[in-house]
Formats: C-alpha cells, structure tokens, sequence
C-alpha cells in the first residue's frame, strides 16, 4: 500500500474512519492522486470535503464526523446530534 494512504488510514482511525480533503492535502498529496484513489475504490468520497477508506463501517459517528468535516473546521455539532453524541437521557446509541 502507498505509505501517503497507509497515513491517510492512520488520521482517519482517529476521527471515525474519517479524512479530511485538508488533511489529504496536508499530507501532500495532489488533487490527481485523490482523484484516481477514489476512482479506483482505493477512498470513498463521503460528502464535498470528506473521504473514508473502503471497508470502514457506516456508523452514526462516521457519519458525523464526515459532516463536520464538510462544514469545515468551526463547525459544532448541536441539538440532538450533541445530545447523543453526549449520551443524554433518552439519546443513547
């Protein structure tokens, strides 16, 4: 496996399977390369600015973390996603 992909891997088991498009960048990887990646089934677009690795179960946190990546870096989650996320009374998983 390419070692930019390897530490893709790496930073998304962090988030909830999650990368970034600016981690992808800031890992130096060209646009070319994401592209033909998930092209290729090698990462799955989830959203504008969100990407997972193949394989990665669909969870209710992936999927909060795909759109907090999408909404960019002062996104916050609130109202009933932060109260799950929170295990509040009544909104556990």
């Amino acid at each position: 496996m390419d070692g930019r992909l390897t530490r893709l891997a790496e930073l998304a088991s962090a988030f909830h399977g999650v990368v970034s498009l600016e981690q992808i960048r800031g890992e130096g990887i060209p646009r070319s390369t994401a592209h033909r990646w998930v092209s290729t089934g090698r990462l799955v677009r989830l959203g504008p600015r969100s990407f997972t690795l193949p394989g990665t179960p669909p969870t209710w946190h992936r999927e909060l973390a795909a759109r907090s990546c999408d909404l960019g870096p002062h996104a916050a989650v609130a109202g009933r996603s932060a109260a799950r996320l929170h295990r509040l009374d009544g909104f556990e998983d």
